[in-house]
């Protein structure tokens, strides 16, 4: 989709070309297809996709505003009248923020819900066996740890992640009025990498691989000190990392509707220092398990089936016990 949209920016007539057009273009599509995988591949791509993540909320409330109004003279009214625009963004934001939060509900049990069945899976299929067969000392606290640690850790993660707060809105407000408004041309600037020199590369390169040693060197001394064996430890680091990379997704999710910048400060720099390295093993973890398609499908019916089975369940009967006693009255 995204190359199509690219394609019809080099060749706008392109759905009602003529066939001396479309004989010419031919011959041309081999490189046109060449170059735009070069565009999509560009550095600054993840650059333009920031700045867009930033703002489509802006975007989606106006089209929220779009569907509700039955003709263009209807939003032409809409837009004229200040305390009504108001009004109706308030709302459309406050529909996207309850939405917003439900989803975050869902995806933080979930997660927990996942993390714990799919460890007691690991341990039982592969962890116990190793314990038992290969290094012969087996620990019922060990692998009661390794089990409870990540789907704990899950929770406190997700404990911490919170919507918006309240400016956000007032600053939802003001940019879709800005976008709206026909007197002032709304800019948006694409904050471009600094580029290093070499010896400050190399400087930082260095820094980062010696925290990512620092990192698991201590979490080796630790985990071998309360008897941990390599298997305990690996599946550890395993689980660990994809918990920081599932932990960092549904952060950004939670953020679909804000605006606001937040401040770097002292405490959240140590925290991203040292959860960095798990969250780029649990990246390439998560990017290799998308692949596998079947563990996908396993996994939505295993755990996402019965879940939304049982929660579709709940709803449906407290309907029947909220008419029940709508009856009594």
């Amino acid at each position: 989709q995204l190359h199509y949209r690219i394609l019809k920016f080099f060749y706008p007539n392109w759905e009602i070309l003529s066939a001396e057009e479309c004989a010419k273009i031919a011959t041309q599509i081999p490189a046109v297809k060449k170059h735009i995988e070069t565009l999509t591949k560009n550095r600054l791509a993840p650059r333009f996709f920031k700045l867009a993540n930033r703002y489509n909320s802006v975007f989606q409330i106006i089209g929220d505003l779009v569907d509700k109004v039955k003709s263009y003279e209807d939003f032409e009214q809409l837009i004229q009248d200040d305390s009504r625009l108001n009004q109706e963004i308030r709302y459309a934001y406050d529909k996207r923020f309850e939405r917003g939060k439900a989803r975050l509900k869902k995806l933080a049990l979930l997660s927990v819900i996942s993390f714990l069945l799919s460890k007691i899976a690991v341990a039982l299929a592969i962890e116990i066996p190793l314990e038992t067969n290969v290094f012969n000392n087996f620990s019922l606290f060990n692998t009661g740890l390794n089990i409870a640690f990540p789907p704990f850790l899950m929770f406190l993660v997700v404990m911490f992640i919170k919507m918006p707060g309240p400016r956000n809105e007032e600053s939802a407000v003001s940019a879709v009025r800005d976008v709206l408004s026909e007197n002032q041309e709304k800019k948006y600037a694409v904050e471009t990498p600094k580029k290093r020199k070499l010896f400050a590369e190399i400087i930082v390169q260095t820094s980062y691989a010696i925290t990512i040693v620092v990192v698991f060197y201590f979490l080796w001394k630790i985990l071998m000190f309360i008897n941990f064996n390599p298997a305990n430890i690996a599946i550890f680091v395993f689980f660990v990392s994809m918990v920081a990379a599932t932990g960092v997704k549904i952060h950004n999710r939670s953020q679909d509707l804000n605006l606001e910048q937040k401040k770097a400060s002292v405490f959240s720099f140590i925290i991203d220092l040292i959860s960095m390295p798990f969250v780029t093993i649990g990246k390439w973890i998560l990017a290799g398990l998308a692949e596998f398609n079947p563990l996908v499908i396993a996994i939505n019916l295993i755990i996402e089936a019965p879940f939304q089975v049982f929660i579709e369940f709940l709803e449906n009967f407290r309907s029947f016990i909220k008419s029940k006693k709508e009856e009594l009255t």
